[in-house]
């Protein structure tokens, strides 16, 4: 009788626990029940309840320190990569950079080869230009030369009697046509005579005197004296030859060969005393 009652005690005990528990976990909220569910556990032995409070604020800073350093690696992270996307980005822009100066460096020199082959080229026209010239300037000369002597023509006249008269004569050759002359050439065919005076008269009323040496007498044996009217200087056309030239010893026979650079000269003659 006596286990009975003791058992049915032990029961409506058991109850009024259970229903009690039920009832103050039903009043519980969540935080109140983790701080139940801490004051469960078993406590360390021989810590006081200040200890495992600072041993609990020191867990909860370490968590925090974990955190804070969590998100200082998440930061470091995205400031290394953005550090490595301006390293590409200014890489990138360096090559950017290079090959467009590779790029101007390359035209420079082709430009510079460029020039270079055209001044070559404008040099080697111009040389070329500067032959043709030349040679036409040559073919021209060469053609005028030709056309020249071809033009030339010689006549020849004689004055026989010329006296041996102090001063001598005045000898006059007259070209019917006025010449460009290329040259004049006096020659003694008979005794001896001294030329004192030689003097030209041209179409356009100028005179030249040509250089005469009366200290000199000619010969049939010394030759003739030239005159070369390119070396004179004189280019006009001659009309009149006046000579004043005096016989040494017998009379002097007195010939003069006109060279024209304009065809064959038609000459005549005409004697006058010096005193005239």
């Amino acid at each position: 009788m006596k286990v009975s009652t003791r058992s049915a005690l032990l029961s409506a005990l058991t109850i009024a626990t259970m229903l009690s528990s039920s009832l103050a976990m039903a009043q519980l909220t969540p935080g109140k029940i983790e701080g139940q569910n801490r004051r469960g556990q078993p406590q360390q032995q021989g810590l006081t309840p200040g200890q495992i409070q600072n041993e609990n604020d020191n867990q909860q800073a370490l968590d925090e320190a974990r955190e804070r350093e969590r998100l200082e690696r998440d930061r470091q992270r995205e400031r290394d990569a953005r550090a490595a996307e301006e390293r590409e980005r200014i890489r990138r822009e360096e090559e950017r950079r290079e090959a467009i100066r590779r790029e101007q460096l390359r035209r420079f020199f082709e430009e510079q080869e460029r020039i270079r082959l055209a001044r070559e080229a404008q040099e080697r026209a111009d040389a070329l230009f500067r032959e043709q010239q030349r040679l036409a300037e040559e073919a021209r000369r060469l053609q005028e030369e030709r056309e020249a002597e071809a033009r030339k023509g010689s006549a020849s006249i004689a004055f026989s009697g010329v006296t041996r008269k102090t001063g001598g004569e005045w000898l006059r050759v007259i070209l019917k046509q006025p010449m460009q002359l290329g040259s004049i050439e006096i020659s003694v065919l008979e005794a001896k005579a001294k030329i004192h005076e030689i003097t030209l008269h041209t179409d356009n009323g100028q005179q030249f005197a040509l250089q005469a040496d009366g200290r000199i007498i000619l010969s049939t044996d010394s030759g003739a004296q030239f005159h070369d009217m390119r070396s004179e200087g004189i280019l006009n056309r001659i009309t009149v030859i006046d000579m004043r030239i005096e016989s040494m010893g017998a009379k002097s026979v007195i010939g003069v060969k006109v060279n024209s650079l304009e065809g064959v000269p038609s000459l005549a003659k005409q004697k006058f005393p010096a005193s005239k």
